[in-house]
């Protein structure tokens, strides 16, 4: 309204409103404040896709039967787009992290058809247990490593100082 306002001449302090009580006596409808902030009407629009604090892509699909506040998860769209169908209910769409060591975080934002597995959201809470397992068994064989390396630099270490006292 501001920029409307100064490029026909109304550079006052109430530009909005003459520009507001302009458009009424020409018949001009004024878009709601609620339309002015959705989707690409927004001044801050990003195309749609956003990444949440968890490394999850939303993508924009207000219409979607798992929209939450008019976003849905990439992966699960790419899946529904590969198989032709709906995630039918009570499942969920899994990455199975097929660029990844076994036991590695998978990369929640490779939406790759051949990386997205649909199951039973009890068998992918077992999935996600037993991948935390193997990642904790990794840890630990990684922990007792650096524990051995760290004990052999100290005995290099003991045997440098005595051997510099002989000196």
């Amino acid at each position: 309204m501001q920029q409307i306002g100064e490029r026909f001449g109304f550079n006052g302090v109430k530009t909005s409103d003459a520009v507001s009580k302009v458009f009424r006596q020409l018949g001009i409808p004024r878009r709601d404040r609620r339309e002015m902030q959705l989707g690409e009407l927004n001044h801050s629009w990003k195309g749609g896709r956003i990444k949440n604090g968890q490394g999850y892509i939303l993508v924009k699909a207000y219409d979607h039967p798992r929209a939450k506040r008019g976003y849905v998860f990439e992966h699960i769209l790419v899946w529904e787009k590969a198989n032709k169908m709906s995630v039918p209910k009570g499942w969920q769409v899994h990455h199975k992290g097929t660029k990844y060591p076994v036991g590695s975080i998978e990369n929640k934002s490779d939406n790759r058809p051949e990386n997205l597995e649909a199951m039973p959201a009890r068998r992918h809470a077992i999935s996600n247990l037993y991948s935390t397992i193997q990642t904790i068994k990794d840890l630990e064989i990684e922990i007792a490593r650096l524990q051995e390396e760290n004990t052999y630099q100290k005995e290099q270490l003991k045997c440098q100082s005595i051997s510099n006292l002989d000196i």
